[in-house]
């Protein structure tokens, strides 16, 4: 994984900001002496932070290698980037757990992907959140997508059916692959292989290879239909080649591959043609600039939001 934040994230900001109560202070300060023996966070706390960040990226290092698991490309990371990432990368591969079952990964500004404990992989687009446990239980497998679009492998197990909830909705399938995608007015299943059924309230539908359940969630009503946007099942790890396209179809996948959305000032703007090749490994900024240039409209990013204006 090249960038794992985990739950703890907001108790340590809240620490170095200075307004953490002291139920929380003693809920981070018993973790933190846990995982490090005293030593380490007595020294960051101390301020003794340099010598501490050191310690901490070794003992990560010690622990991915001891796992036979490639060493990720340190940085620089900031002391508290630091901490989110041994608590959330070495706690997982260890496979223990202080306080929960159950551990929270947020994805940054690239693509991750994460493989869970019965084999199943995850690719998840920047700014995904997914909840899911250490350890999977007898008699069913059960994560949370809570925000973003991820597509999923699940390992086929007959006797142990894997479910995701996300919102409003819970999917359910045995063995197949598929994407979840949450935006912010629908919620939406789209399968590539294998059989899922896709359930929100009252409303069921079973869903086979090329077909897509939405959900909206203005009128709360599921309906089902084909999928004419095959990209919803390789924009992880895919070239695309886009000729005398409208917009809106570069827009859709830039959507799945970045986990952002587009909002056109004008309905038109998403029929403006062009021609375009999408490398696997080219960042949001750089295509922004790319279509700015072959469109020539504007590309402006707002949080998680891009928006497309024409030049006054």
């Amino acid at each position: 994984m090249k960038k794992v934040t985990h739950i703890l994230e907001h108790l340590i900001k809240k620490y170095l900001n200075n307004n953490i109560n002291e139920d929380e202070k003693k809920l981070l300060d018993n973790f933190v002496r846990h995982a490090y023996k005293n030593t380490s966070w007595n020294d960051y706390i101390t301020g003794n932070k340099e010598e501490s960040e050191n310690k901490i990226l070794d003992r990560i290092n010690n622990t991915l290698s001891n796992n036979r698991v490639k060493k990720l490309n340190y940085i620089r990371y900031s002391a508290v980037a630091v901490l989110i990432l041994f608590f959330g990368v070495a706690v997982l591969f260890n496979g223990s757990s202080v306080f929960t079952k159950n551990k929270i990964v947020a994805t940054g500004i690239e693509i991750d992907t994460l493989k869970l404990t019965d084999g199943s992989i995850v690719y998840l687009s920047p700014n995904t959140n997914i909840e899911f446990p250490l350890r999977f239980g007898n008699k069913k497998r059960e994560v949370t997508l809570l925000k973003g679009n991820a597509f999923f492998k699940i390992a086929r197990d007959t006797g142990k059916p894997f479910i995701i909830k996300s919102k409003d909705i819970t999917t359910k399938v045995l063995g197949t692959s598929f994407n979840i995608s949450l935006k912010q007015h629908t919620s939406e299943v789209s399968v590539a292989t294998g059989k899922v059924n896709v359930s929100v309230q009252h409303q069921n539908v079973d869903l086979t290879p090329n077909e897509q359940a939405v959900f909206s969630l203005v009128n709360k009503s599921l309906t089902k239909n084909i999928i004419d946007n095959h990209f919803i099942f390789s924009w992880y790890n895919k070239d695309f080649e886009f000729e005398n396209s409208a917009l809106e179809e570069v827009t859709a996948l830039l959507e799945y591959k970045f986990g952002i959305a587009f909002v056109f000032e004008d309905e038109k703007l998403k029929q403006e043609r062009l021609t375009v090749f999408i490398d696997k490994k080219d960042n949001l900024k750089t295509l922004l600039t790319q279509l700015n240039y072959i469109t020539q409209l504007k590309f402006e990013k707002k949080e998680n939001e891009i928006s497309v204006t024409t030049f006054n």
